[in-house]
């Protein structure tokens, strides 16, 4: 037995604990998954249970298994239901003596129960870096079992049971969502598994579950279950609020708000988006974290058509950015301000920009941030009027983005080379092209007036009334209307703008 306990000293502070609860042998074997009659036969001292068993039941009893094997020794006649003392006076006076010895130390642990209840076990001092710095081999470790073995090792080891190996598998989630969403929701699935048993008190454990759940959320949306993943935002926020006692700051509320923001844009709920991303900005805990928020934000500027506000964005973005250890920030932060700029007819500025964003594409060995850095590319020169090099490299952007799978952005790319074929008066290339937009649309069942808008075009290519204007009005908006589907097509040339629907309260 650990601490030098035998099996009656423990029998008699499982008993004690359990009575003090209000607990009956039975209410108790059912919170544990412990029989009854094995309770019975431990705090009889007839029995000793195996460390599994004993786990199970100091978690039945809301401890962890040191907390209660940390207990003073309690005498028998301090456990409640046993006969009075007996013998003479002396004996008496002794053993009352020793049983107010043990109840005060029982209290004195209990109030040190009632203090972790609203303190998690490590503080945000050094254990909670050593935490952290054990994390990535807990985990490693962890997953290298099966799931069902996973969920056991959770339960019945304590070193499984950290708020670190939690927020590390939730960074594990989110890493895997880029292209895995499959395994991004096994994994934070596992997370939460975790929170709702870590150790520490109730609170602590729902202010870790409320972290987790956000997750839980970012999983689903990527996996495109986007109703499942507003279900679980909302148990995220049910469940961060009611734990908030709980947290002294150890946890990074701007991944909250971060990874809904992500939700509210998939959902064309880009205000709320912007809205959510201000909030993680002011939350943010170091330099990284906050320029990924603002490469973020100035993301869903640019979906919202805000592209001067998106460049703004992005300057405030640049001196955070640590190239050494986000590499992958520097690429996106070049390609993103190249974008932008390009929106603003700002291409002799934009030109640099992106021969940088592909110089580190190259470096980073990541095709597909190559091809949209050579989409880039093609822009830029048309921008400056080199047109054939941007239809020559528009034709093989167009040709790999289909080749991956990626039809929407293939049938954006296809738009791209209309507008500059429009210029050059080659119809026959035009009309098949925009014949394969509207295919294309059809296929991926793209809302409503996306599909109206690009048929609107393909009519207008048929009667050889599109015009290089129309087709740059149309990019605009199928761009846009990718992230927000309340937007309306106006193809008359008088009003290049679009029109929103009424948002829906929140």
């Amino acid at each position: 037995m650990t601490r030098g306990k035998g099996p009656g000293e423990f029998g008699r502070a499982l008993r004690f604990e359990r009575l003090v609860r209000g607990l009956t042998q039975r209410q108790l074997g059912e919170s544990a998954g412990v029989s009854q009659s094995q309770i019975s036969l431990c705090e009889e001292g007839r029995r000793t249970p195996t460390r599994r068993t004993r786990e199970r039941l100091a978690t039945g009893l809301g401890l962890s298994l040191a907390r209660l094997e940390r207990r003073p020794p309690i005498p028998p006649s301090v456990v409640p239901g046993h006969p009075p003392p007996s013998g003479s006076p002396e004996e008496a006076a002794t053993l009352t003596a020793e049983i107010a010895r043990a109840v005060a130390e029982a209290v004195a642990v209990a109030l040190g129960d009632l203090l972790l209840e609203v303190l998690p076990p490590e503080e945000p001092s050094e254990p909670a870096a050593s935490e952290l710095v054990k994390a990535p081999d807990r985990w490693a470790r962890l997953i290298a079992h099966e799931p069902e073995d996973r969920q056991l090792l959770v339960e019945g080891t304590e070193e499984y049971r950290s708020w670190a190996l939690c927020v590390h598998g939730c960074e594990e989630s989110a890493r895997a969502a880029a292209d895995k969403p499959a395994l991004a929701l096994e994994w934070a699935k596992l997370a939460l598994f975790i929170a709702e048993r870590a150790l520490g008190g109730e609170r602590w454990r729902q202010r870790l579950a409320g972290f987790a759940w956000a997750f839980v959320g970012n999983a689903r949306r990527v996996g495109n279950d986007l109703k499942g993943a507003e279900r679980s935002f909302a148990q995220s926020r049910a469940l961060w609020e009611a734990g908030a006692a709980a947290d002294p700051g150890v946890l990074d509320a701007s991944r909250l708000l971060d990874l809904e923001a992500s939700l509210c844009r998939a959902q064309g709920r880009l205000p709320e988006a912007v809205e959510l991303l201000d909030q993680a900005l002011a939350a943010s805990l170091s330099p990284g974290r906050a320029a990924h928020i603002l490469l973020k934000q100035a993301k869903t500027y640019e979906h919202m058509g805000y592209y001067a506000r998106a460049v703004e964005a992005l300057e405030r973005a640049a001196p955070r950015i640590d190239p050494e250890r986000e590499p992958r920030q520097v690429w996106l932060h070049r390609q993103s301000l190249a974008v932008n700029l390009c929106y603003l007819q700002r291409h002799a500025e934009a030109a640099p920009l992106a021969a940088e964003a592909r110089e580190l594409a190259v470096a980073l060995r990541n095709d597909l941030d190559l091809l949209r850095s050579c989409w880039l590319d093609a822009r830029v020169s048309a921008g400056l009027g080199r047109r054939g090099e941007a239809i020559a490299a528009l034709r093989g952007v167009r040709t790999e983005f289909a080749a991956r799978e990626l039809p929407y952005d293939a049938a954006l790319a296809s738009l791209d080379l209309v507008i500059l074929l429009l210029e050059e008066n080659e119809n026959a290339e035009v009309r098949a092209l925009a014949g394969e937009m509207v295919a294309t649309f059809q296929r991926l069942k793209v809302h409503r007036e996306a599909l109206a808008a690009a048929r609107i075009f393909q009519q207008a290519v048929q009667q050889e009334a599109a015009t290089a204007e129309l087709g740059r009005r149309l990019l605009r908006f199928l761009e846009r209307a990718r992230f927000d589907h309340q937007l309306r097509f106006e193809s008359d040339s008088r009003n290049a703008a679009t029109a929103r629907r009424p948002r829906r309260a929140t």
